[in-house]
Order: C-alpha cells, then sequence, then structure tokens
C-alpha cells in the first residue's frame, strides 16, 4: 500500500505517474441494534436527504515506487468536484492537470503541482449525488458539460459548503446546461453550446 493512499476515489496514470483523488475515510457507524459489525445501514431515498462528502486532496505519486511527489490539500480542492480530474498528454496543454471545483477549472504542472491558470467555471450549488461535471481535455482544448447552474442550496444550512449533495429517488430530473470550451494554454473561454445530463448520468461529451 502506497503512502497517502487511504480514501482514494480517483486514479488517473500518465507517464509513470499515479494522479489521486482522496479523501478522509468516513467513519464507521456503531451499531445500534443487533447488526453485524462492519455491514452499511441501507436508507431509504424518500424522503430526500443530504449527503455531505469529506474534504479532497490531490496525491501524485511515483507510480513505481510510490514516492509521493506533490500533493494539493487546501480549499481549492476541498470541493473538487466527482470525475474532473484530467490529465493532458500531448500538445500544447502536455504534462498539465486538470480539476473542476465549485467555482473555477485549474491547470497544474503535472511534475511540480504548481498553478498555471485559473477560470471562473461556476457549478449548480444544489444537485442530485449522481451529478458532476464532465470535464474532458482534447488536444489543446478543455471542454466542460454540467447542469444549469443553480445558485442557492435548498436543504444544506451549512455555510461553509458551497455545494449541497441531494440523494434522491426521483429520476429523470436533468435541466438543460452548458458545455463550455477553454483554452488549455492559458483558460481562455472559446466558445459554448447546450448541454444535457443523460438519465440520473452526467453529460456525455464525445470527441
Amino acid at each position: 500500500t502506497y503512502e497517502q493512499t487511504e480514501g482514494t476515489l480517483e486514479v488517473v496514470h500518465c507517464d509513470g505517474k499515479l494522479f489521486l483523488v482522496t479523501a478522509e475515510a468516513a467513519k464507521e457507524e456503531a451499531p445500534t441494534d443487533k447488526r453485524r459489525p462492519g455491514l452499511t445501514p441501507v436508507r431509504s431515498q424518500r424522503p430526500e436527504y443530504l449527503w455531505n462528502p469529506p474534504a479532497k486532496r490531490i496525491v501524485v505519486l511515483d507510480a513505481e515506487t510510490g514516492r509521493v511527489l506533490w500533493t494539493k490539500s487546501d480549499a481549492e480542492t476541498a470541493e473538487l468536484m466527482p470525475t474532473t480530474l484530467a490529465v493532458s498528454k500531448g500538445g500544447s496543454s502536455s504534462n498539465r492537470v486538470f480539476f473542476q471545483n465549485a467555482d473555477e477549472i485549474f491547470c497544474m504542472n503535472a511534475r511540480t503541482g504548481d498553478t498555471l491558470w485559473r477560470t471562473e467555471r461556476m457549478t449548480s450549488r444544489s444537485r442530485p449525488t449522481w451529478s458532476a461535471p464532465t470535464l474532458v481535455v482534447y488536444g489543446d482544448v478543455v471542454l466542460s458539460g454540467d447542469r444549469e447552474v443553480a445558485t442557492e442550496k435548498t436543504l444544506d444550512k451549512d455555510e461553509k459548503r458551497k455545494v449541497e449533495w441531494i440523494v434522491s429517488a426521483r429520476g429523470g430530473q436533468a435541466p438543460v446546461g452548458e458545455l463550455i470550451a477553454f483554452s488549455a494554454e492559458d483558460g481562455r473561454r472559446l466558445w459554448s453550446c447546450e448541454s444535457r445530463e443523460c438519465y440520473n448520468s452526467p453529460a456525455d461529451v464525445l470527441v
């Protein structure tokens, strides 16, 4: 087991490096009845309820040795949006790491972790747990597809969290959103068009 990999949620392998999104492992609740320890309690999705994910960070390792090359653990990664970690290989955007949080898309040097640019890309403040932006890097372009932006939370009263995640059994709730293209070189906005999520799954971005 490699150092600092407990709680790994996402893994990208590129050029001999492992790029990980990790989070503090959820604490197991003590059984309150006769359930055997270690079993996960099942909770009904009706009525809807909040799920509060732990703060996240990025850890980059040498894939061969497991040596930690660099980490990023701060307010910018705490609410890193699921499945938005991407690593480029080739073109003017080679050796760069990208991710999206609640407010911006970030581009970093894959070797050092230094931030090269950041650009505004707001995400919805209220969303079901299956919903997440789709971030794709292709050549010199970064593509971000997401649902329509809801500017306010509806259930979560914690002002420290920017995004609320709602567990719900409802289906087909996919408001029309936007696919935005940015320059991988400097983060300039290039163009945009309508985008819509699939059935209870993030939007497809096919290049």
